[in-house]
């Protein structure tokens, strides 16, 4: 897989982020986060999302199956 990806710095803060990461040498991982509202508390917010999702640190999410219906995915409190 390639990726080829373009940052186009905004002038306004914001809770949007676009990112991926190599899980393993099989799986690649992409997301999207949007945070609702714009300046540094979205930004901020968003920033600490995509680090929970980057460390793995979601106690029982399998990030290569991100489809379990009983993922705990959004019942974790930032």
């Amino acid at each position: 897989v390639r990726i080829d990806w373009r940052y186009v710095p905004s002038s306004n803060l914001g809770g949007d982020i676009f990112s991926y990461h190599w899980i393993d040498p099989d799986h690649l991982a992409l997301y999207l986060v949007d945070v609702t509202g714009h300046g540094l508390d979205s930004a901020l917010l968003s920033v600490t999302v995509t680090n929970v999702v980057r460390s793995g640190s979601i106690t029982g999410a399998d990030p290569r199956d991100p489809g379990r219906e009983d993922a705990p995915v959004g019942q974790q409190n930032c």
